[in-house]
């Protein structure tokens, strides 16, 4: 409590913690057990983008959080999600976890979090750029995090869109392989940092 600006710790995978400078703790798609060690983490708020077993770790999450699920049971659409606590401001957009509308992997949500002042955007697993209406949607973004793995996400040329077109002051890559998750067919992130400054 006490600090000026929001931190963001990624935690393995998709799983990154944020915490609001009036202690809100948001838990951003813990994964289940897929290789990562887990670490024990208390939350206020979990987001769960879509229901795979790398994403929808909600149960391992200590506290009593708000869960926060994109999708409709069954993946049978999207929630409309709002919500509000102290100084943290969700939102949430539709968007599909392939370029075919979700008929090979189905849905996947984009959470927007206003906290502390800035404006951040988790793409989870997207599998496509955004349209201009999602975009305008989404309005100013300071920090972008963004699936950079390939495979069952974007690939690089199309990270490189999304942030041209975003402008985030900050781009965080995840979902990508480390020696936690050696065995999946995802890439690392050496094609996603090469030739970018910074």
């Amino acid at each position: 409590a006490g600090q000026k600006t929001p931190t963001l710790r990624w935690l393995g995978h998709a799983f990154v913690l944020v915490v609001s400078p009036q202690g809100v703790r948001v838990a951003l798609d813990p994964f289940g057990n897929i290789g990562y060690p887990m670490p024990e983490v208390v939350a206020d708020i979990v987001m769960v983008s879509h229901e795979h077993g790398d994403h929808n770790g909600a149960g391992r999450i200590a506290g009593s959080p708000v869960v926060l699920r994109g999708l409709k049971a069954g993946g049978a659409g999207w929630n409309s999600i709002s919500f509000r606590m102290k100084d943290v401001r969700i939102t949430s957009l539709p968007a599909y976890h392939d370029e075919v509308k979700g008929r090979r992997g189905g849905l996947n949500t984009i959470f927007v979090m206003e906290i502390g002042g800035l404006r951040l955007a988790y793409l989870s697993d997207i599998g496509h750029t955004l349209s201009v209406s999602t975009a305008e949607a989404m309005g100013r973004i300071d920090m972008l995090l963004v699936p950079v793995g390939e495979n069952f996400s974007i690939d690089g040329r199309q990270v490189r869109e999304i942030m041209t077109h975003l402008r985030p002051r900050v781009t965080i890559p995840i979902h990508y392989k480390t020696p936690a998750t050696a065995k999946w067919p995802i890439e690392d992130k050496r094609a996603f940092v090469l030739g970018l400054k910074n």
